[in-house]
């Protein structure tokens, strides 16, 4: 594999291009199955997971700051607002997907 450094005099060229040749040290990519648990349809995703405790932690961190106290952000507001949140996410999301990734689909 061969670096091509722009703008550099002869000699870091030439040190960079061998540091590059002789690292041989990699981080072998994880072979992670992306689900957790499979019932029958059912199929529960690490993404998933992250997401569910990631509104649990926000939810309970809300629920003991001060600040969010002094915005009445507790009880029933305080939930509202993590279900829009989630649902913001969800329906984001999946509008990101479409856009970015099937974008060539949408006119069938």
């Amino acid at each position: 594999m061969s670096v091509c450094l722009l703008y550099l005099p002869l000699e870091i060229g030439v040190t960079l291009n061998l540091f590059w040749q002789s690292s041989s040290i990699m981080i072998p990519f994880p072979n992670i199955d992306p689900s957790i648990i499979e019932l029958g349809p059912f199929k529960l995703r690490w993404y998933g997971l992250m997401y569910v405790l990631g509104f649990l932690a926000a939810y309970f961190l809300m629920g003991i700051q001060k600040g969010a106290h002094r915005l009445g952000l507790q009880g029933k507001l305080l939930q509202d607002l993590i279900f829009y949140m989630a649902l913001g996410l969800v329906v984001g999301a999946r509008l990101g997907y479409v856009l970015f990734y099937q974008f060539a689909n949408l006119g069938y």
